[in-house]
């Protein structure tokens, strides 16, 4: 079965995402292997399970406010936690095509 990532943002293998850019950076959730880790009773606001693939695959770091990604063009970039959904997203598309500018750097 194949599953369409334009609207997750992510690269995936028939139905197995590993990280995306489906959820905002450093989201909130409850995940397999964290302390506490209960599937009835949600530890985090917003994502109540692991199951829950589009905010618990997101991209996590310990960094307050953002995370480090590097760039194909090798290149490391933060980015906020605040920078526009959208244009997250297109980062994470990589059949996307359409130029970005540098609207979205120390977003």
């Amino acid at each position: 079965m194949k599953t369409s990532l334009a609207k997750s943002g992510g690269w995936a293998h028939s139905v197995a995402l590993w990280i995306g850019t489906g959820g905002p950076i450093n989201y909130p959730s409850q995940g397999l292997g964290e302390p506490g880790f209960n599937q009835i009773n949600a530890l985090y606001p917003g994502c109540t399970h692991w199951s829950n693939w589009s905010t618990s695959q997101g991209f996590k770091s310990q960094h307050k406010g953002g995370a480090q990604f590097v760039l194909v063009d090798g290149s490391v970039q933060f980015l906020s936690e605040t920078i526009d959904y959208i244009t997250y997203n297109r980062l994470g598309d990589r059949r996307d095509g359409g130029p970005l500018g540098e609207q979205w750097k120390n977003n």
